[in-house]
């Protein structure tokens, strides 16, 4: 895929990880399902986007709101001075 503004692509995704990782990615969380030690996880994104905007974060992590449309993703160990910041 070429790296470029001019070119912008839709994409979906799966992604299998051990427990207890998570997984984040610039997408839409559409399902997970466990199976043994084993958590698969579910993403679409339908809006047209360049290609170095995709992101895919997999550990300890931990998600928190911060708004309607908004997130923290960080380690559950800094998410208290992640949020005092902000």
């Amino acid at each position: 895929m070429q790296d470029t503004p001019a070119i912008k692509v839709t994409y979906s995704a799966t992604v299998t990880v051990e427990s207890p990782y998570v997984v984040h990615m610039s997408a839409n969380k559409t399902g997970n399902s466990t199976s043994g030690n084993m958590t698969v996880y579910r993403f679409e994104n339908n809006i047209k986007m360049p290609s170095y905007l995709i992101a895919l974060a997999v550990g300890n992590l931990e998600e928190t709101s911060m708004g309607e449309r908004t997130s923290v993703i960080t380690e559950p160990e800094k998410m208290a001075e992640v949020v005092d910041v902000l």
